[in-house]
C-alpha cells in the first residue's frame, strides 16, 4: 500500500499548487503600504525590506498590473519570472508521477 501513500501525497501536492496561485490572486495588490505587516525589519525600524511588496507585486503579476507590480518591488523583476520557473517545473514533475507499480 505504499503506493496510495505516494498517490495520495501527490494529489494534495498537485491541490495545493492549483489552490495557491488562487489564493495569492485574492491579496489586494492596489492596497496601501501603511498596513501591519509581519515583516520583523519594517516593524522594528520603520524602512522597507528587499522583500516587502513582494507578495502584493505577485498578485499584481497575477492580475497583469505589470506598472503596479514594479512599484511595489523593482525586485519582482527578477524574482517572478524565477519564481514562475519553479512552480512550472515542480507542476511538472509533480504531474509526471502518474503511475506507481506497488513495491513487494
Amino acid at each position: 500500500m505504499v503506493w496510495a501513500g505516494r498517490w495520495l501525497e501527490d494529489k494534495g501536492r498537485l491541490l495545493v499548487l492549483a489552490v495557491l496561485p488562487v489564493l495569492v490572486w485574492t491579496i489586494d495588490c492596489h492596497g496601501s503600504n501603511e498596513h501591519f505587516t509581519f515583516c520583523l525589519l519594517r516593524n522594528i525600524t520603520g524602512r522597507d525590506c528587499y522583500g516587502c511588496g513582494f507578495l502584493r507585486g505577485l498578485s499584481a503579476f497575477l492580475h497583469l498590473d505589470f506598472r503596479q507590480m514594479v512599484r511595489l518591488n523593482r525586485l519582482n523583476l527578477v524574482t517572478v519570472p524565477l519564481l514562475g520557473c519553479l512552480y512550472c517545473k515542480e507542476l511538472y514533475l509533480t504531474y509526471r508521477k502518474k503511475s506507481y507499480k506497488p513495491l513487494h
